[in-house]
């Protein structure tokens, strides 16, 4: 993550530290405010960095073959983290499976689980008023990733990083922002995050 926002940076440190255990982790944010970004971060930063890192996006398991695909990632992730994007959207018919997933292997090493969603955990759970077991799953340590609204002093930032991209990928030398352009992206709402 490139930051200088104070809120962005305390989240991280505590992501970091979470990266070190083996709780279950959520992360919640509006679209483009780098929620699977965050997540494949602990993984990356965890002692299952070296086991596989599976993703599922769970609106994709509405399908009929999603129990089995859900299935298939838990065992394919077993010794790494199981990546569900979107937990908040996983159809209510499938969270017996991922219980079943989590507590009926004969594994030693069960894989990690850590999930983004756009609601907060409390939220969605209220709302799908899962079984005990699927509730106690999915809880464990949250994350809330800030809007780009909230943290507008990452814009210069993120605006130098695309134009070094560009840049890059078209083989012309970097250009930089004009002043008055990024006050104008500052000013900006940004109801689309990144």
């Amino acid at each position: 993550f490139i930051t200088r926002s104070p809120l962005l940076e305390d989240l991280l440190a505590r992501a970091r530290m979470a990266a070190s255990g083996e709780t279950p982790v959520y992360v919640s944010g509006e679209p483009g405010t780098g929620r699977e970004t965050l997540a494949r971060a602990i993984h990356r930063a965890s002692a299952r960095s070296g086991g596989p890192l599976v993703e599922l996006a769970c609106p994709g398991l509405e399908a009929p073959d999603g129990e089995e695909r859900l299935r298939e990632g838990a065992h394919a992730s077993i010794g790494g983290t199981l990546l569900l994007c979107d937990l908040d959207e996983l159809p209510v018919r499938l969270h017996g499976t991922l219980v079943a997933a989590f507590t009926s292997s004969t594994n030693a090493v069960l894989p990690r689980l850590v999930a983004t969603g756009e609601m907060a955990p409390e939220q969605w759970l209220a709302e799908t008023r899962p079984s005990p077991e699927f509730a106690e799953l999915v809880s464990g340590v949250h994350f809330a990733m800030p809007a780009l609204a909230r943290r507008r002093e990452d814009i210069p930032l993120l605006v130098a990083e695309v134009l070094e991209d560009l840049a890059r990928e078209s083989g012309q030398p970097i250009k930089n922002c004009a002043p008055d352009a990024l006050e104008t992206l500052a000013a900006v709402q940004w109801p689309g995050n990144v």
